[in-house]
């Protein structure tokens, strides 16, 4: 309901709550609810609907450290938006189906590209042995991994193959939702890793990636059509993330997104390494 006192600015935000049923689209939150800029005044966002969002006033000041797209997200080399890390938390805490929460961890913290997540087979996890549920024709290993056969393909990001076979370590975040969609995976006499839960057994493709990515990315503002390609966010800028932002030794780094005809390090200082480098995207530790 509107009064004498309503500004163009009062009504469009009352639109943009009532849009999101009156609660943070963040946390589902209804109190201290504020309207949130995508694209801010400052970098010439416009004051519309598909550029608002409803945030509570915590997750609304994390947001202004997650969602801008500014100059701060760009890489001084290739002037590319590449999302921080609180942007990364922001879509994993609203993307609740399992398969596309795996599949956003796997591009974000693994190396591998969309082709290779989408060829990852079930023999190619190995979870460990007290890990039932899964089965794996690779040699016992200490510690988790997944198996990424040398590729023409590659793992994306301007490279044009896999130089040799990898053993991708897994995180206890990447583990764990990987073991809670193996729990929900349809039974299929396919061999294939990700199989849609929706469409029940249906084969995930690099187009099904693509769509995971974009449909959760415009809950939170991320992605809009009309919007320069640059600024709305795809899997590759899911895979350049962990390009730019794995802390680990650039060996590392080099031997997990394909660019090692080697293994550099023998396995369990890999494993370290990656594990002290990678970032958590779910919880802190």
């Amino acid at each position: 309901m509107s009064d004498s006192t309503d500004t163009p600015w009062r009504v469009l935000r009352r639109k943009r709550i009532e849009k999101d049923d009156n609660k943070c689209i963040n946390c589902g939150s209804n109190s201290l609810l504020e309207v949130h800029h995508i694209v801010p005044r400052s970098e010439g966002g416009e004051d519309k609907l598909s550029n608002l969002r409803t945030f509570c006033y915590e997750c609304h000041a994390n947001a202004h450290d997650s969602v801008n797209l500014t100059s701060e997200h760009k890489t001084p080399s290739e002037g590319s938006w590449i999302p921080s890390l609180n942007t990364l938390r922001l879509l994993l805490k609203q993307t609740k189906n399992p398969l596309e929460r795996l599949t956003i961890l796997l591009l974000s913290k693994t190396g591998m590209g969309v082709q290779e997540v989408v060829n990852l087979n079930i023999n190619d996890v190995y979870l460990g042995p007290s890990s039932p549920g899964t089965t794996s024709t690779i040699p016992p290993k200490s510690q988790p991994y997944l198996y990424v056969e040398q590729n023409e393909s590659g793992p994306g990001s301007g490279h044009s193959k896999r130089l040799c076979d990898t053993r991708i370590p897994m995180d206890r975040e990447v583990e764990a939702d990987l073991k809670r969609y193996l729990a929900i995976r349809p039974d299929s006499p396919h061999d294939q890793l990700l199989l849609s839960i929706s469409y029940w057994g249906q084969r995930i493709t690099a187009d099904s990636i693509h769509h995971i990515v974009e449909r959760n990315a415009r809950k939170i503002g991320l992605h809009e059509e009309g919007r320069e390609v640059g600024r709305n966010l795809l899997p590759e800028r899911l895979m350049q993330c962990f390009k730019y932002r794995f802390g680990g030794q650039p060996a590392t780094k080099q031997y997990l997104t394909g660019r090692k005809e080697k293994l550099p390090y023998p396995w369990p200082v890999l494993v370290t390494d990656y594990r002290e480098g990678i970032y958590d995207l779910v919880s802190s530790k």
